[in-house]
């Protein structure tokens, strides 16, 4: 019996198929990494907010110039 060459074409679309699929994974790493990214920029951002209104509720009101009594009244 005699071994058959493989079909160069069919031999193609297998590396092709191979290639593709490590590219998959690595997109797919991608992502898992950005989503852990954005979940914890997401923690910081509700964290930064929290601690701005809690500055905000403690100090007392901004005052402007423009509110002063000028010493002469």
């Amino acid at each position: 019996m005699s071994k058959q060459q493989p079909d160069p074409r069919q031999t193609e679309i297998e590396c092709l198929l191979m290639h593709l699929q490590k590219t998959i994974f690595e997109l797919n790493q991608v992502v898992i990494e950005q989503g852990k990214s954005i979940t914890k920029l997401q923690r910081e951002i509700k964290q930064l907010a929290s601690d701005f209104r809690q500055v905000r509720e403690s100090s007392s009101p901004i005052r402007r110039a423009e509110d002063e009594i000028p010493p002469h009244y």
